[in-house]
């Protein structure tokens, strides 16, 4: 006997069976019992804590903005509550990035520079 003939006769005997079961409706499947449950009473669990960042055009370095308002920079002064100029503030290529797991970053419409001649990309030139 050859081996696609076994193959196809173990298929078939495997396959067949479930072509003659009827799917059985949503409706009459059975209720889900409290025996489903967990057995010991559930932990629960603080949410974790995320900060809202945002990005908009205004030409503000991490310096002077800690990005924690969507607000342009004022024109003077250092860590001022403003918004970062640009998404690499938050992920520095080659940096260490100053948003978290969990953060939240909004960007504003607006034009970015990417690549070349944008904010921290100078190490890949």
């Amino acid at each position: 006997m050859r081996a696609s003939t076994v193959i196809s006769c173990v298929l078939a005997l495997v396959l067949l069976p479930c072509a003659c079961i009827p799917p059985t409706p949503a409706n009459e499947l059975p209720a889900p019992s409290p025996t489903h449950l967990l057995e010991s009473p559930a932990t629960p669990v603080e949410p974790a804590q995320s900060t809202t960042y945002c990005v908009h055009p205004n030409e503000a370095s991490p310096e002077q903005c800690t990005g924690l308002v969507n607000a342009p920079y004022p024109g003077s002064g250092t860590d001022q509550p403003c918004a970062w100029d640009h998404p690499f503030r938050a992920l520095p290529p080659g940096g260490s990035p100053r948003i978290a797991g969990g953060d939240r970053l909004i960007v504003a419409a607006g034009n970015y520079r990417m690549g070349y001649g944008a904010p921290r990309a100078e190490a890949y030139e």
